[in-house]
């Protein structure tokens, strides 16, 4: 990047994946970034040169690097000024890829805005991360740098922050669902949380399985991960953070009701028969009697400064409102002594993608929904 430009060179690190197709899609409206790099393991070959012959739906004449030329173009950006870098890699080969690149960067990583679209730094806790991961972990001294990125939870956190772990796809939708009762100590601390969503196949990555093959996927769904979801973890550390307002005061009902206790959380995956979007049903047991307004007042006022987050006072959001959209729509009512709270998402763009590009608005303070869809597709 040349001096006089405006717009920060910006890296994509593992191109190839559905996630960062969508960034892709998103980067050409940001009015702060220009894509110039889109790394792949193989880089480039003789049938596939540039990003538009790996994603083909993107019109972007981008062409693709392997990782010691992406690389090596990213130390000369970050020679003259500052630069971004979205890592794309599966989970658990993201931290050994960034470690590896902190160390060939030196003291020029400290002018490098990062955020990771991998689990790799979403938990404190390594030792936790490897039981739910099943591999160590390739980084775990720099945890401690990252910080999470679910913006409508951690919004004073990240203004700053050049390193950002962002959200799994469920965990975005089971923190949304659950924290505003549970940070205003209205559920029950000894009631367990049910909570079952449904996601599309896009969840699943971009290469083929069984479980995502269309035939099989296609008019059917099935539950998956029947002993519970590594997911979870972001809810349960999220549960056990005092909140901050926007103020920067912690909130002193932040942690619940019951601090020292964690929630008992049943967590249901399924596979539903489309491709992207979350639908999420959350039954949370009240602590005491509470009339459906003070629940959505709750719902309201939490969300109350986020623009990318509905809060519906009457009947159930549905994908096809939120589907294209860095959007989440929540609805929540009352049954027996419980709270239900539904709501619907994008996994790919809230979910995924969208939820990225958004932290790293706040974290370099601009506007939160720069180059963000705002807008359903209406039909999906």
């Amino acid at each position: 990047m040349t001096e006089g430009m405006q717009k920060l060179p910006t890296y994509i690190y593992g191109a190839g994946g559905l996630l960062c197709g969508e960034l892709l899609r998103l980067l050409p409206e940001h009015p702060h970034l220009l894509p110039v790099c889109a790394i792949t393991r193989s880089g480039p070959t003789p049938a596939v040169r540039t990003i538009s012959e790996l994603h083909p739906h993107l019109a972007l004449d981008l062409p693709l690097s392997n990782p010691e030329q992406g690389i090596e173009a990213l130390a000369q950006d970050l020679e003259l000024g500052e630069a971004v870098l979205f890592l794309g890699m599966p989970h658990g080969e993201s931290a050994g890829t960034w470690r590896a690149i902190r160390e060939r960067l030196g003291p020029l990583a400290e002018r490098l805005w990062l955020v990771d679209l991998s689990a790799d730094y979403r938990i404190r806790d390594a030792a936790a991360w490897e039981v739910a991961y099943g591999t160590p972990h390739g980084d775990s001294p720099g945890l401690a740098a990252f910080s999470y990125g679910l913006v409508e939870f951690a919004r004073q956190a990240l203004v700053g922050c050049r390193r950002i772990a962002a959200p799994g796809c469920f965990a975005t939708a089971l923190q949304l669902a659950c924290l505003p009762l549970w940070r205003a100590g209205l559920l029950a601390p000894q009631g367990s949380w049910v909570l079952n969503a449904v996601t599309g196949s896009s969840g699943s990555g971009v290469k083929a399985k069984a479980s995502t093959h269309h035939p099989h996927r296609n008019g059917n769904l099935c539950a998956y991960a029947l002993d519970g979801h590594r997911h979870e973890l972001e809810l349960l550390q999220a549960c056990a953070s005092p909140g901050v307002t926007d103020s920067g005061v912690t909130d002193s009902r932040a942690t619940g009701s019951k601090a020292t206790t964690p929630p008992a959380v049943i967590f249901q995956p399924h596979s539903g028969p489309f491709v992207r979007g979350i639908y999420l049903t959350a039954v949370l047991p009240l602590a005491g009697t509470t009339r459906v307004d003070e629940l959505r007042a709750e719902f309201h006022a939490a969300f109350e400064d986020a623009p990318f987050v509905s809060v519906r006072d009457s009947g159930a959001p549905e994908l096809r409102h939120v589907l294209g959209s860095n959007r989440a729509e929540l609805a929540v009512n009352l049954r027996a002594d419980c709270a239900l709270v539904l709501l619907a998402m994008d996994n790919t763009l809230k979910g995924g993608s969208g939820q990225a590009l958004q932290a790293l608005n706040i974290a370099a303070g601009w506007p939160e929904t720069a180059g963000l869809p705002l807008s359903g597709m209406g039909i999906a």
